[in-house]
């Protein structure tokens, strides 16, 4: 028979024939997954290998929606994987435009609908079609230009959001556009403060809340944008109970555009980091958002924007609390936050990516998300292994 090392186990492997303790004794059947708890028991007995004639076996698992995913899972993460350099290449493309249409709008009071619409229609086209991994893609942080990446970024949160709503597709594109020039205002204030990573002082803040106006006027007196573009500048700082700036409006007096864009605007803003504070992941920003949900959005988007989300999604590298590094490559729908996952690192570091053990969080409750991981050495090594 041959001996496993107990470090080398990890829940979901499977065998194909049975598993033995020493002497014959069982520990589990052929074909069947490790759990948490029998590596746990292991542990425990300062049990330090374990004998099978089999070999390590690719299993299937279940979800929480009974569905069953099989060995293809592992086909579809590498499909994701292959898609995940041209999504980083089209999203690269499509900030370098708004920096150019922004530097227009900045030098010559002039918004290039041409380039605009061509953005737009592009970022819709790839929303609809690959939504997950545009939701990791904007998890990797702030650009250089901040201003111009948070913008893409609120903009593919709210098209998440108006596709969940069934928008038709004109409709789609103008709150696109909306959410694209949201903050244009920006342009105007002076770059050191606007720049800044740094927490806003009293006096810097009070220039900060003039950018919604200041926006206003440009698009709508001088770029001659729709009214309800013009006014998701001027209002997605207002809040549901009235406490926002600049009219201080309340409830759906808040036109419907600013409140979508309200929840982009503030979840690019939280994952990304800050002198004072570090990034949150999507786990927390959900909940910082879900907090100020009576304050901020009001009920019935809120309830949009966390339907339409996944926490996790795939293609996202994260590390779980047993220090296992891995990738999402399923999600169980109703249990946003227990994923399923690919296992690439296993407690010890050991690389074991080409082994293809699946975890399911749903499975193994005493296993959670510890945080996710954007490593670009991770991501092109676990691609060349692909």
């Amino acid at each position: 028979m041959k001996k496993y090392s107990v470090d080398s186990l990890a829940p979901g492997m499977a065998f194909s024939k049975n598993v033995y303790i020493g002497n014959n004794n069982l520990l589990v059947n052929a074909k069947m997954p490790l759990k948490v708890k029998d590596i746990e028991n292991l542990h425990k007995w300062n049990i330090t290998e374990v004998e099978s004639e089999g070999e390590l076996i690719e299993t299937k698992i279940n979800t929480a929606s009974g569905k069953k995913i099989f060995p293809d899972v592992i086909k579809l993460y590498k499909n994701i994987m292959e898609n995940k350099k041209k999504v980083e290449d089209t999203y690269s493309d499509l900030l370098n435009k708004i920096r150019m249409i922004f530097s227009k709008i900045k030098s010559s009071n002039y918004l290039d609908d041409s380039k605009l619409s061509e953005v737009i229609d592009v970022l819709i086209h790839e929303v609809e079609k690959r939504k997950p991994l545009y939701l990791t893609q904007i998890l990797r942080g702030a650009h250089n230009d901040y201003l111009y990446s948070h913008s893409l970024n609120t903009t593919i949160v709210s098209l998440i959001m108006g596709i969940e709503l069934q928008f038709p597709q004109e409709k789609l594109s103008e709150l696109a556009k909306a959410a694209l020039l949201h903050n244009v205002g920006m342009l105007f204030l002076p770059i050191l403060i606007t720049t800044s990573s740094s927490k806003f002082s009293k006096k810097e803040f009070l220039i900060i809340k003039k950018h919604p106006l200041l926006g206003y006027k440009v698009l709508y007196n001088d770029l001659k944008t729709s009214i309800k573009v013009a006014d998701a500048s001027l209002s997605h700082h207002e809040n549901f109970d009235g406490t926002g700036y600049p009219r201080g409006l309340q409830g759906y007096d808040i036109d419907e555009y600013p409140r979508i864009i309200a929840f982009g605007d503030m979840y690019s803003s939280l994952i990304v980091d800050k002198e004072y504070r570090n990034k949150f992941n999507p786990y927390f920003a959900l909940r910082e958002i879900m907090a100020l949900n009576n304050i901020k959005f009001g009920p019935n988007l809120m309830r949009v924007f966390v339907s339409s989300f996944s926490l996790y999604p795939i293609g996202t590298f994260v590390r779980l609390n047993n220090n296992v590094i891995g990738v999402v490559v399923d999600c169980n729908d109703e249990y946003k936050l227990r994923p399923i996952v690919k296992m690439l690192f296993n407690q010890n570091s050991d690389n074991v990516g080409t082994n293809n053990v699946i975890i399911n969080l749903l499975d193994e409750k005493k296993l959670f998300i510890k945080e996710v991981i954007v490593d670009e050495e991770l991501e092109k090594k676990v691609q060349n292994e692909i």
